[in-house]
């Protein structure tokens, strides 16, 4: 085993015409996700690719969708078949693909824009036929990212083994998905079809038959969770009987006649640590048939003579699951009763303990998306400096009606804080002790706040606290400058490529304009400014509006202003004339489009606002002048949210 880094593989893949990947996107019923998806593909850095796309008999809209893009990108080509399931759509596109590697894409999923390019040349430069890439899981309960960019070379059986014991440093899955392969390597190998659980011998067999595989400890893949498939019903129920424990028995039966005992035993382990959990899961959920269920997975484990209790001995760590176990197959009642006081004592009070012992930053993410934006910014500075980070994207969220956590969709990904441990950085554990000891002894503190606009260098030094706030200044992200504006940016920008059709032509429509002349994109706040008067009152008037535009006009001619605002008929009342323009349609959850079309403004005139700030900042114009209010808030002094060049304009 061999580990390196990204930055070691080649910079250039060589002979890219003789590497075409056939990439085999399989499809049903996925109209909603597939324009993304599909964009993600064409857009690769990698030009040389074969795009399969394997319509399933969709009968919604997502072979239409197939088919204008293949009409938009000679690469395309498109299978329409009768619905056959996953296995029988991926076969179908093997059957043609004729490419030198092979690789698949759910069609609801989308990848990275290098990935392709990042696979082949680190199989190229480790002269592997296998490469497998780490994922970001995505769903409607945040991010969870893994990444290092450690590379990892396996040879021999390694990577096999690193599957069979389910390693958690190498995330190589029973998936399909995040892997690139040398078309010639599984030979003659499919899916089998008319089953669930087709990945688990089809991978099996291909990291068998592999000499040499390079693991990119990157995700490049953004994998779709819906937690609804998580919930136990009769039909999954009979899957788990009918496909998922055959799979299983096949697996274990192809180990064996490798001759691989130590790994069929590694395989047992977790098969009989998997079962116990179907029959917890059923037993908790209580789903139509859980009892036949039930009956079948006790037949399915045996009794304790049909145990092979040798998988345990000779490792230490597996005392605990042994245990369970023995209690299972002597008594599921006591398998229960064991299972309940592990939760509700031993675990909290492990899991308090190693949580206590670790060091890390957690930023709470607050208010809306220019607020986000600059916690996010922050966040990708302690990355930057090495230091561990994650983000608390619950807490502030748990009772606002108006704003909810944006950054996920807009594909800017973050670490997410898991709920114990925004309980430990908080200290806000329930049970009775912690409550008696914070009457006694006050709160365990690790808060840092934001002290209000002026910059605090003490935050950056920060290892173990918990974060509050806006640190709304540029030099707390300045050594992350370069990441934070490429990442950004380029999401402001996928935003309005992925955007629905009439969104995507109307915005179109404005960016031709925009780009078309002398355009100043002027913000104006009001909504939720009105109803605090006292903070932002009086600041932003139709008097500073007029003497920004007048400043600017002094060395720019023609001006035409883009007006952006949450309050269009206000608007429209005090801007009037021939170089108006009031840009409409684009609501609160689209904002993200009015912030884009701001950046891509020649100048710009700010609201007090950070999500104008942000757009002034992110315009990338040599020339540009952006004219910001002198006070930023009333009662509140913020010299640091201003940046050297602004032209700041007084009352």
């Amino acid at each position: 085993m061999i580990r390196s880094t990204l930055q070691q593989c080649r910079r250039e893949v060589t002979r890219p015409e003789e590497n075409k990947i056939s990439v085999i996107v399989s499809i049903y019923n996925i109209a909603p996700y597939l324009e993304r998806s599909l964009a993600s593909l064409c857009g690769q850095t990698y030009r040389n690719l074969e795009i399969i796309l394997s319509d399933d008999g969709s009968t919604d809209e997502s072979g239409s969708i197939c088919d204008t893009w293949a009409g938009k990108d000679e690469r395309i080509r498109v299978i329409h078949k009768e619905n056959g399931g996953l296995s029988s759509a991926r076969n179908a596109g093997i059957a043609i693909a004729t490419g030198k590697y092979i690789a698949f894409v759910d069609g609801d999923d989308w990848i990275e824009e290098t990935m392709y390019e990042d696979m082949l040349l680190a199989i190229q430069t480790w002269d592997a036929q296998l490469a497998v890439c780490n994922y970001r899981e995505v769903s409607r309960e945040g991010i969870r990212d893994t990444s290092t960019e450690e590379v990892t070379l396996f040879e021999g059986r390694e990577a096999l083994e690193a599957f069979i014991a389910e390693d958690p440093k190498y995330q190589i899955q029973n998936a399909a998905w995040n892997k690139l392969y040398l078309r010639s390597l599984p030979e003659e190998l499919r899916f089998p079809e008319g089953k669930l659980f087709e990945d688990i011998v089809y991978t099996t067999r291909l990291l068998a038959g592999c000499s040499r595989c390079v693991y990119l400890n990157k995700a490049y893949y953004n994998y779709v969770v819906d937690r609804s498939d998580s919930i136990m019903n009769s039909r999954k129920l009979t899957r788990i009987l009918t496909d998922q424990i055959p799979a299983y028995e096949e697996k274990k039966a192809f180990l064996l006649s490798l001759g691989e005992r130590e790994l069929a035993d590694t395989h047992q382990f977790f098969f009989y640590k998997r079962m116990l959990y179907h029959y917890r899961e059923a037993f908790e959920q209580r789903p139509e048939g859980y009892k036949e269920f039930i009956r079948k997975l006790r037949q399915v484990i045996g009794s304790s003579k049909d145990v092979d209790w040798s998988i345990y001995e000779g490792h230490g760590d597996r005392r605990g699951d042994r245990l369970r176990l023995r209690l299972f197959v002597t008594s599921p009642l006591l398998y229960r009763m064991f299972n309940r006081c592990n939760e509700a004592f031993l675990i909290p009070a492990r899991q308090r303990k190693a949580l206590r012992a670790k060091e890390m930053n957690l930023i709470c993410l607050t208010g809306g998306l220019g607020n986000q934006l600059f916690q996010y910014a922050l966040y990708l500075t302690y990355r930057k400096r090495g230091q561990a980070v994650k983000i608390d994207d619950v807490t502030e969220y748990r009772h606002e009606k108006k704003r909810t956590p944006q950054l996920a969709q807009l594909g800017l990904f973050y670490e997410k804080a898991s709920p114990e441990e925004i309980c430990e950085w908080r200290d806000e554990y329930l049970d009775l002790f912690s409550r008696i000891r914070r009457k006694l002894k006050g709160r365990r503190s690790r808060l840092v706040r934001d002290m209000g606009g002026a910059f605090q260098p003490e935050v950056l030094t920060q290892r173990n606290a918990y974060l509050y706030g806006w640190w709304q200044s540029q030099r707390y992200f300045k050594e992350a400058e370069a990441e934070v504006r490429s990442t950004i940016f380029t999401a402001l920008q996928k935003g309005l490529e992925q955007a629905s059709q009439e969104n995507s032509a109307r915005n179109h429509r404005y960016l031709k304009e925009i780009c078309s002349c002398e355009s100043v994109g002027l913000h104006i706040r009001r909504g939720d400014y009105l109803e605090v008067e006292e903070l932002y009152g009086g600041i932003c008037t139709p008097a500073y509006y007029k003497k920004a535009m007048k400043a600017i006009e002094k060395s720019k001619n023609s001006c035409r202003y883009f007006i952006f605002t949450n309050d269009t008929e206000w608007a429209k009342q005090h801007f009037t004339g021939d170089g108006m323009v009031v840009v409409e349609g684009n609501d609160e959850a689209h904002g993200y489009l009015d912030l884009y079309l701001m950046s891509r403004c020649r100048h710009n005139i700010l609201a007090n606002s950070s999500f104008s700030w942000w757009a002034g900042w992110l315009n990338d114009n040599p020339e540009k002048i952006v004219a910001a209010p002198s006070r930023w808030m009333n009662m509140r002094e913020m010299p640091d949210i201003y940046w050297e060049g602004m032209l700041v304009i007084s009352p």
